[in-house]
């Protein structure tokens, strides 16, 4: 089959309307073909079409595939960007950076805003309109992307994770208050959090403030207009309408919503999102009330609606011999839908206690390496001591060489950008380190390791670092700040370096690559595309050098 710009688009949205998934993948495995061989850079409103089908039919995989190949060619509109973003957080492991993609989105748009208001008002008015809807977009995806952490994070009384809560809920309020097309949705997901706090933190019946319970009347009424009838909202209203009677209590309301919702031609992603609400926000299942009547008929309409389509091809393997070639080995990698942290934990066969560990551990032992505002690499806490006798008593922040310097100190090292610096985020808040030449404490190139001396911020703690490096096949775990990549051991090579697999993402080098017992071993610095076959440094290796 070829891929024709004309007709296909509405042929793939056909086919998956109609649950003809041959030929659904027949039409995405023509239009990838189509970008691989002629380097094809498809026309803008194509491109929007095609990622808006699969992401309103939650193929979630496809569409990953699909928004690189768009992008690595040219394609890097606002809607393209959005939903690569989109499909990243519904695959969970690549969610952070997803987070930092949408950052960067909201820069963008913010300066072309203020660009604009310097020109003519009148002819940039529609402009402007559009740029402003696509902030709203982006910020309710920034909003989702820091209720996913938070949720996967499984906030108690005792472990509240208030970093991400109030992230999320701050880009879902300021989407609402803008009050343009997609507002509403983002100020149900704002009351969610709000009510769903209430209930983690007292244990007792709901409490609704008077500031949620206004938003809550300002979106039911924008929903329901007086006099009429709540049956003839189009199905993405209803989802909206049924979890606002959900978030506050009102379960038969609810009930009726949502089987109103089942008999409705709603998207696969539409459902799906209000599924997940119900099972991540308030924990209901179908063994018990009130879960009992609300779970069931979505989940059958979103099994008949949802479109997988799994067995899209991997593509030809790229090697990654260049230092610093990190490439984005989240795609085609989806994760099973998950209710919180435990299930998560399930579909990765490890326990709980682990996965609670590694988030922990993602939070105050890994850090962002920042150059000139952007994201360069990830960096990760140790005692120095562990690795050397030498450098007992002082804390190391170990990074990927190639992302901050070149050359050997002292007067060899040359920084690639001014200002670089390590951004923590921990549960206080950001912390930010400097990463200066004069705090360099040994630097490996031919490793790929540069570690500096810092002063250990408060709430972080460094890594325990393994004696010797795993057995093959044994479980290993690759760690960004907000990502986690499971996968296992395979061996060590003469120069020092540990090969592994496990899915990575762009910005991961510098990473820490854990054993089963949370200690860290080597860190990534290189990926393998498609075979999921990522390598980097071992530390114990490296740092016999110095002695």
């Amino acid at each position: 089959m070829e891929w024709d710009n004309k007709t296909s688009p509405e042929a793939l949205r056909n086919a998956l309307n109609d649950k003809d998934d041959r030929a659904a993948l027949l039409y995405v495995n023509a239009l990838l073909d189509d970008l691989e061989r002629y380097a094809n850079r498809v026309p803008d409103g194509v491109a929007k079409t095609v990622v808006t089908s699969l992401g309103d039919y939650a193929a979630w995989g496809p569409l990953l595939r699909v928004c690189e190949a768009l992008r690595r060619y040219g394609q890097n509109t606002l809607p393209v960007r959005r939903w690569h973003a989109r499909a990243r957080i519904e695959s969970e492991e690549a969610c952070g950076g997803a987070i930092d993609e949408l950052l960067a989105m909201l820069e963008d748009i913010n300066a072309d805003l203020g660009r604009l208001s310097e020109d003519d008002p009148v002819a940039a008015v529609n402009l402007q309109t559009d740029l402003r809807l696509e902030r709203i977009g982006v910020q309710y995806l920034l909003g989702l992307g820091y209720q996913r952490l938070y949720l996967l994070g499984g906030p108690t009384r005792r472990e509240p994770r208030r970093y991400d809560l109030n992230q999320a809920k701050a880009h879902f309020l300021a989407a609402y208050k803008a009050q343009g097309e997609g507002a509403l949705r983002s100020g149900v997901r704002y009351i969610a959090l709000e009510t769903h706090r209430v209930r983690i933190q007292s244990g007792e019946a709901l409490r609704v403030s008077d500031g949620v319970m206004t938003i809550a009347e300002e979106i039911r009424n924008a929903l329901v207009p007086e006099d009429e009838n709540w049956k003839t909202l189009s199905p993405s209203k209803l989802t909206l309408l049924a979890e606002i009677h959900v978030a506050l209590g009102q379960n038969r309301s609810a009930s009726e919503v949502i089987e109103e919702l089942a008999s409705r031609e709603a998207t696969a992603s539409e459902i799906g999102a209000l599924r997940g609400a119900l099972e991540t926000l308030w924990a209901l299942d179908e063994s018990s009330p009130p879960g009992d009547r609300l779970l069931p008929p979505l989940r059958v309409r979103y099994e008949e609606l949802s479109r997988r389509l799994d067995a899209i091809p991997t593509g030809e393997d790229i090697d990654s011999d260049a230092i610093g070639a990190d490439i984005d080995l989240a795609e085609g990698v989806e994760y099973a839908p998950t209710s919180g942290l435990g299930r998560f934990a399930e579909a990765q066969n490890v326990p709980l206690r682990s996965m609670r560990e590694l988030l922990e551990i993602a939070r105050s032992s890994v850090a962002r390496v920042e150059a000139k505002g952007e994201t360069t690499a990830t960096a990760f806490l140790v005692e120095g001591g562990e690795l050397m006798a030498e450098l007992t008593g002082k804390t190391l922040l170990l990074t990927a060489s190639y992302a901050v310097a070149a050359g050997k100190p002292p007067a060899g090292l040359v920084f690639q950008g001014m200002g670089d610096e390590a951004v923590f985020q921990l549960e206080s808040g950001p912390k930010r380190v400097s990463l200066s030449p004069n705090r360099v404490a040994c630097l490996f190139p031919e490793r790929h390791i540069i570690a500096f001396e810092v002063d250990l911020p408060e709430g972080a703690r460094p890594l325990a670092v393994a004696a010797t490096p795993p057995k093959r096949g044994e479980h290993i775990w690759l760690v960004g700040l907000r990502s986690l990549g499971a996968g296992t051991a395979e061996e060590a090579d003469p120069d020092g370096f540990f090969t592994y697999r496990a899915a990575s993402q762009q910005g991961a080098s510098g990473s820490p690559v854990l054993n089963s017992e949370l200690q860290v071993f080597a860190m990534h610095s290189m990926g393998r595309r498609g075979a999921q076959l990522g390598s980097g440094p071992l530390l114990g290796s490296a740092f016999a050098l110095l002695e």
